[in-house]
């Protein structure tokens, strides 16, 4: 859109330009040149559209988005564990010390892991005779509260989770909560 904008001024000033040097006299049988209302008027017009058209155009470039993506996400900007400064989650070395961050920012993302932070309906798959616990997914979770957690055994990982894993348990469908909450007490014993 910002290029239309920039299209629209230039032929809206092109315009204007060869609007406001029309000739609008004509010449008369004794030779002298008089004005001719009818090009006055003619004039009049193209001025008024070249105008209208030019600040079209600039109203539209001024208006419009950049047609490039935002380069700076806020929501997707974490700090540099080693110089504090704002980079992009997906950065591999930060941009202002030039320190590798890739396995920090790993490390950082599982502390901060809590069960609620996943979706419920990754739980369960929907089957033709029903419901259906996603076993592999309840793994997952158990994967990455232990990530999370790499200082406690299993039944500290349980009790420290153990509103969250409700709370989890709770979002999920009566017809496999049962399951859900077996499985886990089967591998967090």
């Amino acid at each position: 859109m910002k290029a239309l904008g920039y299209v629209l001024v230039v032929i809206g000033g092109i315009w204007l330009l060869v609007a406001l040097n029309m000739d609008t006299t004509v010449v008369t049988l004794s030779g002298m040149r008089v004005n001719n209302l009818g090009l006055m008027s003619s004039k009049q017009t193209q001025t008024i559209v070249a105008g209208l058209v030019t600040l079209i155009g600039v109203i539209v470039a001024v208006a419009s988005k950049s047609s490039k993506p935002a380069t700076t996400n806020t929501g997707n900007l974490v700090k540099c564990p080693f110089c504090a400064e704002e980079i992009q989650r997906e950065a591999i070395k930060c941009k202002h010390c030039g320190s590798d961050v890739v396995e920090t920012l790993a490390n950082n993302d599982n502390l901060n892991f809590k069960p609620t932070d996943m979706d419920p309906k990754k739980f369960y798959v929907s089957r033709r005779d029903g419901l259906e616990i996603n076993e592999s997914n309840v793994d997952l979770l158990i994967e990455k509260m232990v990530k999370a957690n790499p200082e406690l055994d299993l039944k500290g990982i349980k009790q420290k989770y153990f509103h969250d894993l409700h709370d989890l348990g709770l979002s999920i469908p009566k017809k496999v909560r049962q399951k859900f909450f077996l499985i886990i007490d089967e591998k967090m014993p």
